[in-house]
This record gives structure tokens, C-alpha cells and sequence, in this order.
């Protein structure tokens, strides 16, 4: 009986040790060069960027690629850290506000007025 219990908690245990890979997230960084002539004319207003649309592959953090023009395939073993629509609208708002060319710069989902 004992050895018929071992032989049960070791086969019930041995499916908890199944090995995954690990997930590599990679991250949307831009170098954008800076401005040097701003114009100071819109520095009493406030400005309100709206969030990025894109198609539903951008949407994702999912990373994909093709092959041909009808195979869309998915990379199992690396993924967006955020989805790419999320970091260009991020990194839009990062920029813009950096340049300070507004008194105020917000983001889509922010309660202040356009």
C-alpha cells in the first residue's frame, strides 16, 4: 500500500515539473532629434494626444511575422513588453511633452480638456 501511494504522489508531482522557456520582451525605444527653432506661440495651451489606432497586429503584444503574403505565424518564445500601439502613442507623448512647446500635455485618457 505504501509503495502504491509513493508511485501515485510521484507520478501526480512529476506533471508539475514540466519545463517552460522563458519569454523574451522587447520594448519600442526611438531616437527622435530635438528641435532647436520652437516657436513659443502655444505656450498658453494645452494639448490632449488621442491614442494610436493600427490594425489588430499592432494591438497585441504578441509578435509575429510572415511568410509569403497569406502565412502569419506568431514567435513563441518572445513578445512586446507592450503592445507597439501603446509605445508609439507613448513615445509620441514622451517627445512632445520633452520639447515643451505646450503649457500642457496630456494623454488620451486624461479628464482635462482638449
Amino acid at each position: 500500500m505504501r509503495y502504491v501511494l509513493l508511485l501515485v504522489f510521484v507520478i501526480l508531482l512529476s506533471g508539475c515539473t514540466t519545463i517552460v522557456a522563458p519569454v523574451t520582451e522587447y520594448r519600442i525605444i526611438t531616437k527622435i532629434p530635438a528641435f532647436s527653432n520652437v516657436s513659443g506661440s502655444c505656450k498658453d495651451k494645452s494639448l490632449k494626444v488621442a491614442q494610436a489606432f493600427s490594425s489588430s497586429s499592432l494591438m497585441s503584444k504578441e509578435m509575429n511575422y510572415a511568410q509569403g503574403s497569406s502565412k502569419l505565424f506568431r514567435y513563441s518564445d518572445s513578445e512586446w513588453s507592450e503592445s507597439p500601439n501603446l509605445g508609439i502613442t507613448a513615445e509620441v507623448l514622451k517627445h512632445v511633452r520633452e520639447i515643451k512647446l505646450f503649457k500642457s500635455v496630456q494623454n488620451s485618457k486624461s479628464r482635462s480638456k482638449n
